[in-house]
């Protein structure tokens, strides 16, 4: 499959078991997870064999962990928690947010850090632009510049992401005149 159902196409009230279910009722085989919502339910008694049960019920396969804020200052306690994760599961993402702390060059060599650990369990760490790093295109470009893995540059979202507020609005008016 092309397409993971991120865990975030529904509300985080709803149970894995109809997550899952919804994700195979709407044709997906890969699903992502919440490290942080993961972390509360397994502290709320449940454990990763029922996890794994589920999967396996379900046919489905975790393909994303969602989110890791891999480039501050201190690094983010769920981060040895998505690499257990990423041993157990082998999702094929690892999804990473800011903002930044420090240089650009801090943030990039952080990130890397990061990149290179996860990089053992064969995941990409793809940085999600979200509104609190869409003025951070210098981290962007020279994460791009520096990953040691060149097919990891094309997981990037810099085409994607890249667009000037006039074509956002623009697109957005275009939208609305066919309410789309």
């Amino acid at each position: 499959s092309d397409f993971t159902f991120a865990f975030n196409c529904l509300g985080e009230d709803v149970p894995l078991a109809e997550r899952f279910a919804a994700a195979k009722a709407a044709g997906f085989t890969e699903v992502g997870i919440s490290l942080r919502w993961t972390a509360l339910w397994l502290d709320q008694g449940h454990t990763l064999q029922e996890l794994d049960d589920l999967i396996a019920d379900t046919g489905m396969a975790v393909t994303e962990l969602e989110a890791c804020r891999i480039m501050a200052e201190e690094d983010d306690p769920r981060e040895d928690f998505a690499a257990m994760l990423a041993e157990r599961y082998r999702p094929r993402r690892l999804q990473a947010v800011g903002p930044y702390d420090g240089t650009v060059d801090d943030a990039a060599a952080r990130a890397g850090r990061v990149a290179d650990r996860f990089a053992t369990w064969g995941v990409d760490v793809v940085l999600e632009p979200l509104p609190f790093t869409d003025g951070q295109w210098a981290l962007l470009e020279l994460l791009r510049g520096s990953f040691g893995d060149r097919a990891a540059h094309a997981e990037l979202p810099l085409a994607i992401a890249r667009v000037r507020a006039g074509a956002v609005a623009e697109i957005f008016d275009h939208a609305r005149r066919f309410d789309d």
